[in-house]
């Protein structure tokens, strides 16, 4: 099921988590869903492209797909302004943060011995995108290590937070 076409072995699980999701784009996508759901006996075909369709349709119709006015910069041909709008990846908001997997424990150690560009560079199969409120609720409260002013840790007294499966998640003081 992934979009390459080269998974032909796994398992594709839907399921309805414990809270809504947050306002917006995702919160809009359940309520088309839960409504597509409704009016098909609880039960959808996903590899029926009318359902696709109609789903994008339902989702689109409520989005806004253009905060920054990036089509009509575009389509006046304004190339100058489309380039200074458009952000595929909002980066502003998140910070990287090693994680303890793998042997993400002796890179770590390495970049404290050796702060290079090679021991930063070989941390990064162990970082996860972490909003910057986040990672300063995180770094309050002494979870988060941080060496040489940039590179941020989670500390081994709070690698419980981190699960190799779900991700970070839980709070210090949980």
């Amino acid at each position: 099921c992934n979009r390459e076409g080269t998974l032909h072995r796994g398992e594709f699980v839907v399921f309805r988590a414990e809270t809504r999701p947050p306002p917006g784009i995702l919160r809009f996508g359940l309520s088309a869903t839960e409504s597509m759901l409704g009016m098909r006996g609880g039960a959808i075909d996903l590899s029926d492209l009318a359902v696709t369709e109609e789903y994008f349709r339902r989702l689109y119709s409520v989005s806004k797909t253009d905060d920054h006015g990036v089509q009509t910069e575009r389509a006046h041909l304004n190339f100058a302004n489309t380039a200074e709008r458009v952000r595929l990846i909002d980066n502003d908001y998140a910070r990287p943060l090693v994680v303890p997997w793998g042997d993400s424990r002796a890179r770590v150690r390495a970049f404290e011995a050796n702060p290079g560009r090679d021991t930063q560079r070989a941390l990064q199969p162990f970082i996860v995108q972490v909003a910057e409120k986040e990672l300063l609720r995180l770094q309050s409260q002494g979870a988060i290590e941080t060496l040489h002013d940039r590179v941020h840790v989670l500390t081994t007294r709070c690698s419980g937070l981190y699960n190799a499966t779900f991700g970070l998640h839980g709070r210090v003081d949980e």
